[in-house]
C-alpha cells in the first residue's frame, strides 16, 4: 500500500461511517425518491436519482454505462472503485453528477456538508474511464488515478466543493474549482502529464496537514460537547445551590427570635447559608468557565 492510499485510508477512518443501513432507513430515503444501491451498479445505470450508500467497485472486465441526466449521490466515506470500464458520454444539456448527499437530506441530518464528503472516484490500474459533460462534487478527491497504467478520458467536467478535484499518481493536477476540465491520458500519457505540472505538489503531503487539522477540530468538537454538557450541569447546580442559599438566609433571619429556635438551629442555619452561598459562587465561577471553552472551541 503506497503513502497516498494509506493516508486516504487514514482519513477514511476520520470521517468513520457504518454503512449499514437499517430496512427503515432504506425505505426512508426511498421515500424520497432515490434509487437506493447498496451493493453495485447494474451494467447500464438509466436516468433517475441514486443513492449509493457503501464502496461501489466496478471489477475488472465489468462495464457500467451511465446514462446522460443521471444523478448519483454518495452517502459520506463512499466511494467509487474503477478496475473495469465507467463510461458517462453525457451531453451540455443533460448532464451526469457524481455528489455527495446533501446535510439536510439524511435521516439524521449532520450539521454542515464538510461532514458529508465522499471519497470520490478512484481509478485503479488497467481500468478505463471516459466521463463527457460530467460534475464531481463535494468529494474528498474528485477523480483519483491510482496507476500510470490506465486510460483516463475527461471532457468538460466540472469538478466542485471536493478538497482535491484531480490526483494523477500521487501529484495533484491543477484543476480549479468550478473550472471545465478536458484531460486525455493513457499509459503513456501521464508521466509527460505529471513533469508538465509547474511546482506540483503531492497529494499525500496535502493529505498529512488536512489530517492533522481533522485530528485538531475532532478533539475541538468533542472539548467542545465537553463543555456544554459542563455549563449545563454548573448552571443546574448553581441554581439550586442560591435557591438553598435563600431558603436558609430566610430560615436563619427568622431564627434570631431566641424565644423559638435554639442556639444550635440558629448556628446550623448559618452553616447552610453560608456553605450553599459558597457552593453557588463556586458552581457559578466553573459554570462561567465552561462557557468561555464553548466560545473559545467555535470555529469562525
Amino acid at each position: 500500500m503506497n503513502k497516498l492510499n494509506l493516508t486516504v485510508v487514514i482519513l477514511s477512518l476520520l470521517f468513520a461511517n457504518t454503512f449499514a443501513l437499517t430496512d427503515q432507513e432504506i425505505e426512508y430515503y426511498r421515500n424520497q425518491g432515490f434509487y437506493v444501491i447498496e451493493n453495485s451498479f447494474p451494467s447500464t445505470v438509466t436516468h433517475g436519482v441514486y443513492l449509493v450508500t457503501n464502496d461501489l467497485e466496478i471489477a475488472p472486465g465489468e462495464r457500467v454505462e451511465v446514462e446522460p441526466g443521471t444523478l448519483i449521490l454518495f452517502m459520506k466515506n463512499a466511494a467509487l472503485k474503477v478496475k473495469g470500464t465507467l463510461i458517462c458520454r453525457a451531453t451540455p444539456r443533460s448532464t451526469v453528477t457524481f455528489s455527495s448527499l446533501p446535510a439536510q437530506s439524511y435521516k439524521e441530518p449532520v450539521s454542515n456538508d464538510d461532514e458529508v464528503m465522499w471519497r470520490g472516484i478512484k481509478a485503479f490500474e488497467n481500468s478505463t474511464i471516459d466521463i463527457r459533460y460530467c460534475n464531481i462534487n463535494g468529494a474528498l478527491v474528485g477523480v483519483e488515478l491510482t496507476s500510470q497504467n490506465l486510460s483516463f478520458e475527461s471532457e468538460m467536467v466540472n469538478f466542485r466543493y471536493n478538497f482535491l478535484n484531480l490526483v494523477v499518481s500521487d501529484v495533484i493536477a491543477p484543476v480549479k474549482d468550478g473550472q471545465f476540465t478536458s484531460v486525455s491520458l493513457g499509459p503513456d500519457d501521464i508521466p509527460d502529464y505529471i513533469a508538465s505540472i509547474e511546482d506540483y505538489k503531492y497529494a499525500t503531503d496535502v493529505f498529512d496537514l488536512f489530517a492533522v487539522e481533522e485530528q485538531k477540530r475532532n478533539r475541538r468538537s468533542k472539548l467542545r460537547r465537553v463543555s456544554i454538557i459542563s455549563a449545563t450541569t454548573g448552571a443546574a447546580i448553581t441554581a439550586a445551590s442560591f435557591a438553598a442559599f435563600g431558603y436558609f438566609n430566610n430560615q436563619y433571619n427568622n431564627s434570631t427570635d431566641r424565644s423559638k429556635f435554639s442556639p444550635s438551629q440558629v448556628d446550623l442555619y448559618e452553616r447552610r447559608r453560608q456553605q450553599s452561598f459558597d457552593a453557588g459562587l463556586a458552581s457559578a465561577v466553573f459554570t462561567a468557565v465552561a462557557v468561555s471553552m464553548i466560545f473559545f472551541t467555535i470555529e469562525y
